[in-house]
């Protein structure tokens, strides 16, 4: 009971945070990549928001689930995951590339990803007789997508990149730290976990901890 509840736990605060980094990276790629490197460099973005798009894979339990077998002890399901992804990108890669080269291994990759995933998701839930809690990390996949709305919206009247960017960051913020209130994905307790493990992390949190105590003033202010 604890293991589930626990993964459960996991898996929902750190799609808080990783989420919205990984959607908002993707809908801003092409300005971060005009930014950096300029204009020469046109399939960049999509290569970005591709390799992005496997970090949606968190709210499924895609940075738990093979830590959760490691500490049970049962290494064969890496094992195993590991065949299900090459048997499945692997055939992948061999149709998609001789058509669309680099961007065709990229997309077999993330397919034989998420089939892995998919696996030890049914063995979790099997075997162990643990789940993710579906309901509750669908919220915070709802507001990581609502917030995206208003951003494209923002970057589409932006003729310069770099304002794009900052104005795109600063709307997407504002929404996602909205949305999580409004569509119960977060509360007072949440915030204050996530706040005091982002402690640990050093200086180099301090950003998410700023935003993580406005967001703490969102969720009181919308809990009224």
């Amino acid at each position: 009971m604890w293991c589930g509840c626990g993964l459960r736990e996991f898996v929902r605060l750190s799609s808080i945070v990783v989420l919205p980094a990984a959607v908002l990276t993707i809908l801003l790629s092409k300005h971060m990549v005009r930014v950096v490197y300029g204009e020469g460099y046109a399939l960049a973005p999509l290569y970005l928001s591709l390799a992005t798009l496997g970090a949606l894979g968190v709210g499924v339990g895609g940075y738990a689930l093979g830590s959760l077998f490691a500490g049970l002890g049962m290494t064969r399901e890496a094992l195993r995951s590991w065949l299900v992804s090459t048997a499945v990108s692997l055939p992948l890669t061999l149709a998609l590339v001789p058509a669309l080269g680099v961007l065709g291994a990229m997309m077999a990759g993330l397919v034989g990803g998420y089939a892995s995933i998919a696996y030890l998701l049914a063995r979790a839930e099997r075997a162990v007789g643990v789940s993710i809690g579906v309901p509750r990390v669908a919220r915070v996949y709802a507001a990581s997508l609502v917030s995206a709305f208003p951003t494209l919206a923002a970057t589409a009247v932006m003729a310069h990149d770099a304002l794009a960017l900052a104005v795109g960051a600063a709307v997407y913020v504002v929404a996602y730290a909205v949305a999580l209130p409004l569509l119960k994905a977060i509360d007072g307790k949440d915030v204050e976990v996530l706040t005091e493990v982002l402690r640990q992390v050093g200086p180099a949190a301090k950003p998410l901890v700023a935003l993580l105590a406005v967001e703490r003033r969102v969720v009181n202010l919308l809990s009224r």
